[in-house]
């Protein structure tokens, strides 16, 4: 009769095999860790370039809102400036629809421990359109085709080659303004155009 006989495994080959398992499974989680820290960046990147995205949407639209004031509301009038400007516009965005009302821009310069920051303000809203780190400045483009650091400015911006521009008053907006800013070693700008009537809309007691 046969011995039926099972040999187990000797010392020697369970350490190898807890061995092999170790290897494996400090890989495994190398590789995990290594993809967990690539999909965190790439959320952060995703996150970062959404909210850069809705930031110029938001200044593309309180922009090409701007509007006049009127000749005596000289408080509404709109005012450009390398830090910053204010006026009218249509697209203010308080609440949850947008209604004509004051809105600001303003560049917030960085600090020792914060980043500079592109502000919006109209009301009570506050909100930040875009961080960076370096330097950031305002201008203002004329029908000259000129952008100027401040509006209005101290000249009329002739449109074109006859001298028209003495028989007319400085326009209260310019045609497009832009913000440029520098995040790390990237320059950006955004442009946004002005899209409002060039005429001031006529009120009753006008036509009297």
């Amino acid at each position: 009769m046969k011995k039926n006989c099972q040999r187990g495994f000797s010392l020697l080959e369970l350490m190898a095999s807890l061995a092999i398992v170790s290897l494996v499974s400090a890989a495994l989680f190398q590789s995990m860790a290594a993809w967990m820290r690539l999909s965190a960046r790439a959320s952060a990147a995703a996150d970062q370039s959404l909210t850069a995205i809705a930031g110029q949407q938001m200044f593309d639209r309180a922009v090409g809102e701007l509007t006049f004031a009127w000749p005596e509301e000289t408080a509404s009038r709109f005012i450009g400036a390398s830090d910053g400007f204010s006026g009218l516009s249509a697209a203010a965005l308080q609440g949850i629809y947008p209604r004509l009302a004051a809105i600001q821009v303003s560049l917030e310069r960085p600090s020792d421990t914060q980043r500079g920051r592109i502000v919006y303000q109209s009301g009570a809203t506050n909100w930040t359109l875009q961080e960076f780190d370096g330097t950031a400045s305002l201008s203002y483009l004329g029908a000259d085709g000129d952008w100027r650091a401040n509006w209005p400015p101290s000249t009329n911006p002739e449109p074109g080659p006859f001298a028209d521009a003495a028989f007319f008053e400085t326009p209260q907006l310019p045609l497009a303004i832009r913000v440029s800013f520098s995040d790390g070693d990237t320059a950006k700008a955004w442009i946004a155009d002005i899209y409002s009537d060039p005429r001031i809309p006529q009120r009753p007691r006008d036509l009297q």
